[in-house]
């Protein structure tokens, strides 16, 4: 399901299997994250994508941007990659600055675990505020700028988010425009 807010498209999913991944994944977080971000405690950027809890996720987003019809018309030129994949726990207290993921082109945040009264997911632009609820994905164009507040709850809080890109394949880019007949000018 699409929503706009404030023109930004926002699209929110429920993953199928989440009963039996979620448990592995919040494991896997609580282990490997180690690393303070500003107010929340994070794995590395670049670890878990070999992590194949973290990958199923990684995956599945990456077939629903696909299902979006974003590349009608450009033969072939532009190539979706994941560029990060982190997993994040929020204890108590813990909270998220507004940021952004530019110059990446989507980005997600996956609820792994929510319990009742957890923080929100916060657009800035539009103050829309998405309450969590485990499985959901929350996918949105990495220019969108977003926060979490102050977690309020005894128990924590966690999730999978992670940055896609478009690469260029510039020689079919160029035979392509050769082809439809494009000059510069």
């Amino acid at each position: 399901m699409m929503q706009v807010f404030q023109r930004t498209p926002v699209h929110i999913h429920e993953y199928p299997f989440a009963e039996r991944l979620n448990p592995k994944l919040h494991d896997i977080i609580l282990e490997k994250a180690v690393n303070r971000d500003f107010g929340a405690t994070m794995t590395s950027w670049k670890e878990c994508s070999d992590i194949k809890e973290f990958r199923t996720i990684a995956d599945w987003v990456h077939k629903i941007i696909l299902g979006l019809n974003l590349k009608d018309g450009i033969d072939g030129i532009f190539d979706l990659k994941l560029k990060e994949l982190w997993g994040q726990y929020y204890k108590k207290g813990d909270y998220q600055i507004n940021h952004h993921h530019h110059p990446n082109s989507w980005s997600f945040v996956y609820f792994v675990k929510a319990p009742k009264g957890s923080a929100p997911l916060v657009f800035t632009s539009s103050n829309k505020k998405i309450f969590p609820k485990p499985g959901m994905l929350v996918l949105f164009p990495s220019w969108v700028y977003h926060y979490v507040p102050k977690h309020k709850c005894e128990e924590i809080r966690s999730i999978v988010s992670g940055d896609f890109f478009y690469s260029v394949d510039w020689e079919k880019e160029e035979s392509s425009r050769e082809s439809k007949g494009f000059r510069g000018g």
